[in-house]
C-alpha cells in the first residue's frame, strides 16, 4: 500500500510540476508583452515603502545595515528610499525584457522528502 501512495504522490507531483512551471513561463510571457501593469507596481512600491519604515523601528534591520556596511562595505540604508523611488514600472519592463531576451534559463526543482 505504501509504494502504490508513494507511485501515486510521484505522479501528482510531477503533473503538479509541471503545470506550475507552465504558468510560470506563461506569466512571464505575459509580462514581456504587456509589461507591469500599474495597479500592481503601486502595490509592490507601497509594501516597500511600508516594510522600510518599519523596518527603521526594528533591531534587526539596524544590524543587518551595520554589517553591510562594516563588513561588506555596502551601505544599503542611505540610498533605499531614493534607489526605491526611482524605480518606474519603464525601468521594470526595459529590465525584464534585457533579462529574458538573452537566452539563459535555470530551472531549479526542489523535491521534499517525506517524513518517516
Amino acid at each position: 500500500m505504501t509504494t502504490i501512495r508513494s507511485c501515486l504522490a510521484l505522479i501528482l507531483t510531477s503533473n503538479l510540476r509541471e503545470r506550475l512551471l507552465a504558468r510560470a513561463y506563461k506569466e512571464i510571457d505575459n509580462l514581456l508583452k504587456n509589461g507591469v501593469e500599474q495597479e500592481d507596481f503601486d502595490k509592490v512600491i507601497e509594501y516597500m515603502n511600508k516594510n522600510y519604515t518599519q523596518n527603521l523601528k526594528e533591531n534587526g534591520y539596524w544590524l543587518s545595515a551595520i554589517n553591510n556596511r562594516y563588513l561588506l562595505g555596502k551601505d544599503m540604508h542611505t540610498t533605499y528610499k531614493t534607489a526605491l523611488d526611482s524605480v518606474t514600472p519603464e525601468k521594470i519592463n526595459e529590465f525584464m525584457k534585457e533579462i529574458f531576451t538573452q537566452g539563459n534559463k535555470v530551472e531549479v526543482i526542489m523535491d521534499g522528502i517525506a517524513a518517516e
